[in-house]
Protein backbone atom coordinates (compact mmCIF):
# COMPACT_ATOMS: atom_id res chain seq x y z
CA UNK A 1 0.00 0.00 0.00
CA UNK A 2 0.95 3.55 -1.01
CA UNK A 3 0.73 5.60 1.55
CA UNK A 4 -0.07 9.85 1.22
CA UNK A 5 0.10 10.59 5.27
CA UNK A 6 0.72 8.83 8.06
CA UNK A 7 0.00 10.27 12.20
CA UNK A 8 1.80 9.06 14.95
CA UNK A 9 0.89 9.75 18.21
CA UNK A 10 4.45 10.59 20.14
CA UNK A 11 3.79 9.39 24.26
CA UNK A 12 5.16 11.86 27.32
CA UNK A 13 7.97 9.34 29.64
CA UNK A 14 8.29 9.88 33.27
CA UNK A 15 11.53 8.78 35.13
CA UNK A 16 11.18 6.33 37.93
CA UNK A 17 14.16 6.13 38.64
CA UNK A 18 17.12 8.35 37.03
CA UNK A 19 20.93 8.16 38.89
CA UNK A 20 23.81 10.32 37.41
CA UNK A 21 27.35 7.65 37.12
CA UNK A 22 29.73 10.52 35.95
CA UNK A 23 30.50 12.67 33.54
CA UNK A 24 31.94 11.51 30.28
CA UNK A 25 35.04 12.78 28.05
CA UNK A 26 32.20 13.68 25.34
CA UNK A 27 30.63 16.25 27.81
CA UNK A 28 27.49 14.21 28.36
CA UNK A 29 27.08 12.05 31.06
CA UNK A 30 26.49 8.14 31.73
CA UNK A 31 23.06 6.75 33.62
CA UNK A 32 20.89 4.30 35.05
CA UNK A 33 17.03 5.00 34.12
CA UNK A 34 13.98 3.56 34.43
CA UNK A 35 11.63 4.97 31.54
CA UNK A 36 8.13 4.69 31.13
CA UNK A 37 5.78 5.76 28.39
CA UNK A 38 2.50 7.49 29.78
CA UNK A 39 -0.84 7.93 27.89
CA UNK A 40 -0.31 11.82 27.20
CA UNK A 41 0.61 12.52 23.77
CA UNK A 42 1.73 14.58 20.97
CA UNK A 43 1.30 13.43 17.39
CA UNK A 44 2.77 13.97 14.21
CA UNK A 45 1.07 13.88 10.89
CA UNK A 46 3.80 13.78 7.62
CA UNK A 47 3.91 13.34 4.18
CA UNK A 48 6.48 13.57 1.47
CA UNK A 49 6.80 16.65 -0.75
CA UNK A 50 9.33 18.35 -3.63
CA UNK A 51 11.51 20.45 -2.17
CA UNK A 52 13.00 21.30 1.03
CA UNK A 53 11.67 19.67 4.70
CA UNK A 54 8.95 22.01 6.12
CA UNK A 55 7.44 21.87 9.75
CA UNK A 56 4.11 23.04 10.82
CA UNK A 57 3.67 23.52 14.50
CA UNK A 58 0.41 24.81 16.98
CA UNK A 59 2.69 26.14 19.61
CA UNK A 60 3.77 29.20 18.18
CA UNK A 61 7.11 29.29 20.64
CA UNK A 62 8.43 26.53 18.90
CA UNK A 63 11.25 26.68 16.31
CA UNK A 64 10.53 25.42 12.90
CA UNK A 65 13.21 25.02 11.41
CA UNK A 66 16.45 22.80 12.14
CA UNK A 67 16.34 23.91 16.43
CA UNK A 68 13.16 21.62 16.40
CA UNK A 69 14.41 18.01 16.93
CA UNK A 70 11.45 16.52 14.76
CA UNK A 71 12.81 18.72 12.10
CA UNK A 72 16.38 17.37 12.56
CA UNK A 73 14.77 13.72 12.54
CA UNK A 74 13.20 14.11 8.91
CA UNK A 75 16.28 15.67 7.66
CA UNK A 76 18.69 12.84 8.94
CA UNK A 77 16.26 10.12 8.19
CA UNK A 78 15.79 11.24 4.39
CA UNK A 79 19.82 11.73 3.74
CA UNK A 80 20.45 8.51 5.16
CA UNK A 81 18.15 6.77 2.88
CA UNK A 82 19.00 9.13 -0.06
CA UNK A 83 15.33 10.40 -0.50
CA UNK A 84 15.18 12.92 -2.90
CA UNK A 85 12.95 15.02 -1.58
CA UNK A 86 11.35 16.49 1.68
CA UNK A 87 8.71 15.97 4.37
CA UNK A 88 6.07 18.34 5.32
CA UNK A 89 5.25 17.51 8.91
CA UNK A 90 2.29 18.99 11.19
CA UNK A 91 3.03 18.70 14.94
CA UNK A 92 0.25 18.76 17.49
CA UNK A 93 1.61 20.01 21.03
CA UNK A 94 0.19 18.49 24.25
CA UNK A 95 3.23 17.61 26.05
CA UNK A 96 4.99 20.97 27.85
CA UNK A 97 7.79 22.08 26.60
CA UNK A 98 11.26 21.64 28.34
CA UNK A 99 9.04 20.02 31.51
CA UNK A 100 11.05 16.45 31.67
CA UNK A 101 8.79 14.72 30.16
CA UNK A 102 10.87 14.06 26.56
CA UNK A 103 8.21 15.24 24.51
CA UNK A 104 10.93 16.85 21.79
CA UNK A 105 12.45 12.96 21.92
CA UNK A 106 9.50 11.80 21.63
CA UNK A 107 8.07 13.81 18.43
CA UNK A 108 11.71 13.06 17.02
CA UNK A 109 10.95 9.02 17.30
CA UNK A 110 7.52 9.69 15.80
CA UNK A 111 8.94 11.50 12.64
CA UNK A 112 11.52 8.40 11.73
CA UNK A 113 8.50 6.04 12.83
CA UNK A 114 5.90 7.86 10.07
CA UNK A 115 9.03 8.44 7.56
CA UNK A 116 10.00 4.23 7.69
CA UNK A 117 6.45 3.66 6.74
CA UNK A 118 5.82 6.22 4.10
CA UNK A 119 8.88 4.79 2.16
CA UNK A 120 8.23 1.07 3.12
CA UNK A 121 10.85 0.56 5.67
CA UNK A 122 14.15 1.35 4.01
CA UNK A 123 15.44 1.67 7.45
CA UNK A 124 15.75 -1.40 9.80
CA UNK A 125 14.91 -1.29 13.55
CA UNK A 126 18.69 -1.06 14.31
CA UNK A 127 19.24 1.31 12.40
CA UNK A 128 16.58 3.87 13.29
CA UNK A 129 17.94 3.50 17.03
CA UNK A 130 21.00 4.16 15.65
CA UNK A 131 19.78 7.43 13.81
CA UNK A 132 17.84 7.90 17.30
CA UNK A 133 20.38 8.08 19.18
CA UNK A 134 22.62 10.33 16.87
CA UNK A 135 19.72 12.71 17.35
CA UNK A 136 19.24 13.17 21.60
CA UNK A 137 19.81 10.75 24.30
CA UNK A 138 16.13 9.58 24.82
CA UNK A 139 14.82 9.35 21.22
CA UNK A 140 15.84 5.75 20.89
CA UNK A 141 13.94 4.95 24.52
CA UNK A 142 10.92 6.09 22.20
CA UNK A 143 11.22 4.21 19.56
CA UNK A 144 10.85 0.68 21.77
CA UNK A 145 7.71 -0.62 23.01
CA UNK A 146 7.39 0.00 26.83
CA UNK A 147 9.38 0.58 29.54
CA UNK A 148 13.21 0.33 29.61
CA UNK A 149 16.17 0.92 31.95
CA UNK A 150 18.52 3.09 29.59
CA UNK A 151 21.85 3.34 30.46
CA UNK A 152 25.14 4.69 28.70
CA UNK A 153 23.74 8.16 27.78
CA UNK A 154 20.43 6.23 27.66
CA UNK A 155 21.08 4.46 24.04
CA UNK A 156 21.30 1.60 25.83
CA UNK A 157 18.42 -0.20 26.26
CA UNK A 158 16.64 -3.25 27.82
CA UNK A 159 12.77 -3.69 28.29
CA UNK A 160 10.89 -3.93 31.38
CA UNK A 161 7.73 -5.91 32.46
CA UNK A 162 5.70 -3.35 35.16
CA UNK A 163 2.02 -5.67 36.37
CA UNK A 164 1.43 -2.73 38.63
CA UNK A 165 -1.01 -0.66 37.09
CA UNK A 166 0.51 3.17 37.27
CA UNK A 167 -1.82 5.58 37.92
CA UNK A 168 -0.44 8.92 38.31
CA UNK A 169 -0.88 12.52 38.28
CA UNK A 170 1.67 15.33 36.65
CA UNK A 171 1.88 18.47 38.09
CA UNK A 172 3.70 20.90 35.75
CA UNK A 173 4.57 24.45 37.40
CA UNK A 174 4.17 26.54 33.86
CA UNK A 175 7.91 27.56 33.67
CA UNK A 176 10.57 24.89 31.62
CA UNK A 177 14.32 23.68 33.39
CA UNK A 178 17.16 22.80 30.89
CA UNK A 179 18.06 19.48 30.88
CA UNK A 180 22.04 20.71 30.15
CA UNK A 181 21.96 23.29 33.06
CA UNK A 182 20.40 20.21 35.22
CA UNK A 183 22.81 18.02 34.48
CA UNK A 184 26.05 20.45 34.52
CA UNK A 185 24.92 21.63 37.92
CA UNK A 186 24.58 17.82 39.60
CA UNK A 187 27.70 17.68 42.29
CA UNK A 188 26.50 14.25 43.85
CA UNK A 189 29.34 11.85 44.93
CA UNK A 190 29.57 8.56 43.10
CA UNK A 191 30.02 5.35 44.76
CA UNK A 192 30.44 1.52 43.40
CA UNK A 193 27.63 0.84 44.99
CA UNK A 194 25.26 3.40 43.40
CA UNK A 195 26.98 2.35 39.65
CA UNK A 196 26.06 -1.16 40.47
CA UNK A 197 22.60 -0.52 41.19
CA UNK A 198 19.93 -3.35 40.28
CA UNK A 199 16.83 -2.43 39.02
CA UNK A 200 14.57 -5.25 38.36
CA UNK A 201 13.54 -6.67 35.11
CA UNK A 202 9.90 -8.00 36.31
CA UNK A 203 8.25 -5.60 38.62
CA UNK A 204 5.09 -6.79 40.24
CA UNK A 205 4.60 -5.20 43.46
CA UNK A 206 4.12 -1.65 45.08
CA UNK A 207 7.30 -2.11 46.92
CA UNK A 208 9.39 -2.24 44.21
CA UNK A 209 7.98 0.54 42.47
CA UNK A 210 8.19 2.87 46.03
CA UNK A 211 11.72 1.71 46.50
CA UNK A 212 13.06 2.74 43.13
CA UNK A 213 11.57 6.17 43.30
CA UNK A 214 14.78 8.39 43.11
CA UNK A 215 16.27 11.28 40.77
CA UNK A 216 19.78 12.56 41.53
CA UNK A 217 18.80 15.47 39.83
CA UNK A 218 15.67 16.56 41.61
CA UNK A 219 17.79 18.21 44.13
CA UNK A 220 19.56 20.62 41.42
CA UNK A 221 16.12 21.29 40.35
CA UNK A 222 14.58 22.14 44.03
CA UNK A 223 17.37 23.95 45.34
CA UNK A 224 16.70 27.02 42.57
CA UNK A 225 12.91 25.96 42.39
CA UNK A 226 11.13 25.25 45.78
CA UNK A 227 8.14 24.73 44.09
CA UNK A 228 9.09 20.95 43.26
CA UNK A 229 9.17 20.22 47.39
CA UNK A 230 5.97 21.88 47.40
CA UNK A 231 4.45 20.05 44.92
CA UNK A 232 5.47 16.72 46.07
CA UNK A 233 4.46 17.35 49.53
CA UNK A 234 0.87 18.00 48.49
CA UNK A 235 1.01 15.50 46.59
CA UNK A 236 1.60 13.18 49.55
CA UNK A 237 -1.14 15.08 51.60
CA UNK A 238 -3.90 14.18 48.95
CA UNK A 239 -2.88 10.43 48.72
CA UNK A 240 -0.25 9.49 46.26
CA UNK A 241 1.89 6.23 47.46
CA UNK A 242 5.17 8.45 46.63
CA UNK A 243 6.05 11.03 44.73
CA UNK A 244 9.12 12.37 42.31
CA UNK A 245 10.54 14.79 39.58
CA UNK A 246 10.88 13.49 36.28
CA UNK A 247 13.84 13.97 34.43
CA UNK A 248 15.24 16.94 34.96
CA UNK A 249 11.96 18.51 35.91
CA UNK A 250 10.38 20.72 36.47
CA UNK A 251 7.37 18.39 36.27
CA UNK A 252 6.46 16.32 39.71
CA UNK A 253 4.20 13.21 39.27
CA UNK A 254 2.42 11.74 41.92
CA UNK A 255 1.66 7.61 42.17
CA UNK A 256 -2.05 6.61 42.95
CA UNK A 257 -3.08 3.01 43.66
CA UNK A 258 -6.06 3.65 41.62
CA UNK A 259 -7.55 6.41 38.72
CA UNK A 260 -10.01 7.05 41.13
CA UNK A 261 -7.55 8.14 44.14
CA UNK A 262 -5.73 10.41 41.46
CA UNK A 263 -8.61 12.01 40.06
CA UNK A 264 -9.64 12.38 43.31
CA UNK A 265 -6.06 14.62 44.10
CA UNK A 266 -6.12 16.17 40.79
CA UNK A 267 -9.56 17.25 41.97
CA UNK A 268 -8.17 19.29 44.68
CA UNK A 269 -4.85 20.17 43.17
CA UNK A 270 -7.38 22.87 40.53
CA UNK A 271 -4.89 25.16 38.03
CA UNK A 272 -3.83 28.22 39.68
CA UNK A 273 -0.41 30.79 38.97
CA UNK A 274 0.16 29.13 35.38
CA UNK A 275 0.81 25.61 36.69
CA UNK A 276 -1.04 22.52 34.94
CA UNK A 277 -1.97 18.87 36.30
CA UNK A 278 -3.56 16.06 34.58
CA UNK A 279 -4.29 12.73 35.10
CA UNK A 280 -2.03 9.90 33.26
CA UNK A 281 -1.07 6.57 33.37
CA UNK A 282 1.97 4.57 32.56
CA UNK A 283 1.85 2.05 29.35
CA UNK A 284 2.88 -1.44 29.66
CA UNK A 285 5.49 -3.26 27.27
CA UNK A 286 4.20 -4.58 24.50
CA UNK A 287 1.30 -1.91 24.62
CA UNK A 288 2.52 1.18 23.13
CA UNK A 289 2.73 0.40 19.39
CA UNK A 290 -1.02 -1.12 19.50
CA UNK A 291 -2.10 2.39 21.84
CA UNK A 292 -0.55 4.33 18.53
CA UNK A 293 -2.40 2.26 15.86
CA UNK A 294 -5.51 4.18 14.59
CA UNK A 295 -6.92 3.50 10.78
CA UNK A 296 -8.83 5.87 9.02
CA UNK A 297 -10.26 4.83 5.68
CA UNK A 298 -9.76 8.32 4.13
CA UNK A 299 -6.94 11.13 5.01
CA UNK A 300 -3.46 8.62 5.28
CA UNK A 301 -2.97 6.28 7.77
CA UNK A 302 -2.88 6.78 11.80
CA UNK A 303 -0.17 5.18 13.65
Amino acid sequence: MILSSVVVKCPAKVNLHLRVLGKRPDGYHDIVSLLVPVDTWDSVEVSLKEGETELLCDDPLLPTDDGNLAYKAAKLYLDEVGFDGGARIHLRKAIPVGAGLGGGSSDAAGVLLALNLLLEGKASGEELLLWGGRLGADVPFFLMDGPCIARGIGEILEPVDIHVPLHMVLWYPGWQVSTKWAYENFRGGLTRREKNFKIPRIIEHWEEILALLHNDLESVTQSVHPWVAMAKERLLELGAKGTLMSGSGPTVFGVFDSQEAALRALEEIGAHDGSRAWYTKGISRGHLAEQRMTWETQGGWHV
